[in-house]
């Protein structure tokens, strides 16, 4: 019989691999397969448009009150930080509908955001800063950065009821421990609570 450490051990590193599988099999929609991706789909056979309007996690858990606005604020911050710092070396943003998530709200970047480099190289840093107060758990930083990042929702990641709620769950931890962080290093980050 396994020990309860071998147990979640286990179930870490399958939450882990099902959030690298999901970023390499959806790096820009839903994954083929999940609810979000069969009703486009369908509606797209019914004639219903071309444009299906997707709800990215954030703003899903936080219209069923799972998320605080205080969480929410950090979620935002945190996707903008992370898709800014993915950018090429040498790139600038040309657009704020560069950076934002599938369907999300606005990044709330402010407008020297668009000068260039110099801001996707402060973006790397506070991401690394980020990492850094998460004590980089694998499983936050990767759960954030589908959710937040990716605009997925936690039953995108995972269709196994049990496994999207644990997604969640450290989805809350991260955020609250990225609020706590950033009050304590006064970083203002993008945009106010809402």
């Amino acid at each position: 019989m396994a020990s309860v450490a071998d147990r979640r051990r286990r179930r870490r590193q399958r939450t882990v691999s099902l959030a690298r599988s999901a970023l390499a099999r959806a790096p820009d929609g839903p994954a083929a397969g999940t609810p979000t991706a069969q009703a486009a789909s369908s509606n797209r056979a019914a004639g219903a448009g071309s444009h299906v309007a997707h709800e990215d996690g954030v703003t899903r858990l936080r219209a069923k009150g799972r998320l605080t606005a205080r969480q929410v604020w950090a979620a935002r911050t945190y996707g903008a930080i992370e898709r800014t710092a993915a950018l090429p070396d040498g790139a600038s943003i040309r657009s704020f509908l560069e950076i934002r998530p599938r369907g999300g709200a606005s990044s709330g970047l402010p407008p020297d955001a668009l000068a260039g480099p110099a801001w996707v190289a402060e973006c790397r840093w506070r991401l690394a800063d980020a990492h850094q107060a998460l004590n980089w758990h694998q499983q936050m930083i990767g759960v954030l950065g589908l959710v937040c990042g990716r605009g997925l929702h936690p039953r995108e990641i995972s269709p196994i009821q049990r496994e999207a709620e644990a997604a969640e769950t450290v989805l809350i931890v991260g955020l609250d421990q990225l609020v706590r962080h950033w009050r304590e290093v006064g970083f203002q980050g993008v945009g106010a609570w809402t």
